[in-house]
Order: structure tokens, then C-alpha cells, then sequence
């Protein structure tokens, strides 16, 4: 553990980067507790909610035969930035989504947000070989793991309670 706080220490860009992404993904767990759960109340098909799972993972299975052309070719601190504004663009009009005949944006918003997700991960992943050695590499790699897991099983778990508690417009806001 002392490891990974030197190296978050010594490498303040390191230090930004992650803790964007535990906000980032713990968003993204917390808002998705939210959407299963409006797909719940609104009564859907099993097959609306395999569907949404679907879209979850498509964008990234798409983007990544191209992915790494675009990173090569934009300012990683400005798409950063416009792929973080985008996935909130993205989350708060599922407020707006209220009944199955608003599943088309449902849907629509789900791999637009998931898109930028994906992409940022991967932007992300491409710009620590560029700042740090081989054993920062793997310690980063580690965090970042860390990150993942931690922002999985508590924003899951937190939203749960929050979603129960005030609602799914709420959590999406």
C-alpha cells in the first residue's frame, strides 16, 4: 500500500487522473443501479434489459479498431475534459425518460455515455505509458484496478440505498 502512495505522491498528474476516475466510475455505477431499476419499474422485458446491458459494452467493441488513431491525433487534455462533459450531457436527460415509448433515448443516452466512458478509459490507459517507467506503469496499472473494484462494489452498493431512498430521478441527477 505504501507503494502506491509514494508513487500517487511523486506523480501529481497521476494523482488527478485517478481520482477523476473514481468519481468518474463511481458515477458511472451509481447511475447505472439507477437505470436498471427505472427499466424495473416501468416493467420492461427481460430482453429491454439484456438490451440495455448490451449497449453498456457495444461502444467501446466498436471504437476499438479506431481508437487509438484518434488518441494519436487530439490534445489528450482537451478530449479528456469534452468526453467527461459529454458523459454528463448524456446522464441527466434519463430524467426525461419515464415510460417504454422514451426507451429509444433511454437507449440512445445509455451508449452515447457509455461511448465516452469507454473512450476516456482508453485515452487514460494511453497516456501513462507517456508520463511514467515500467514499475510506475504497474503500480498505476494496480491503482487503477484498485479504483475499478472499489468504485464497482460501493457505487453499486451506496446507490442502491440512495436510489431506494430518493429515487432514480434524483440518483440521475
Amino acid at each position: 500500500m505504501n507503494h502506491y502512495i509514494t508513487l500517487l505522491k511523486a506523480q501529481p498528474l497521476l494523482r488527478r487522473l485517478s481520482l477523476i476516475q473514481l468519481i468518474a466510475y463511481f458515477g458511472a455505477w451509481f447511475s447505472n443501479v439507477a437505470i436498471y431499476t427505472l427499466l424495473i419499474q416501468m416493467e420492461v422485458s427481460p430482453f429491454v434489459i439484456a438490451m440495455t446491458a448490451a449497449l453498456h459494452f457495444l461502444p467501446g467493441v466498436l471504437q476499438a479498431p479506431f481508437s487509438g488513431v484518434l488518441i494519436d491525433k487530439v490534445a489528450p487534455k482537451k478530449l479528456m475534459l469534452g468526453l467527461i462533459v459529454l458523459q454528463m450531457l448524456a446522464t441527466l436527460p434519463l430524467i426525461l425518460v419515464d415510460n417504454s415509448t422514451l426507451l429509444w433515448l433511454l437507449f440512445c443516452l445509455v451508449f452515447i455515455r457509455m461511448g465516452a466512458s469507454s473512450f476516456y478509459f482508453t485515452l487514460e490507459m494511453s497516456l501513462l505509458p507517456r508520463i511514467l517507467d515500467s514499475n510506475s506503469l504497474k503500480l498505476a496499472n494496480e491503482i487503477h484496478s484498485i479504483i475499478w473494484s472499489f468504485a464497482y462494489t460501493f457505487g453499486m452498493d451506496i446507490s442502491g440505498f440512495v436510489v431506494y431512498l430518493v429515487g432514480v430521478k434524483t440518483a440521475f441527477l
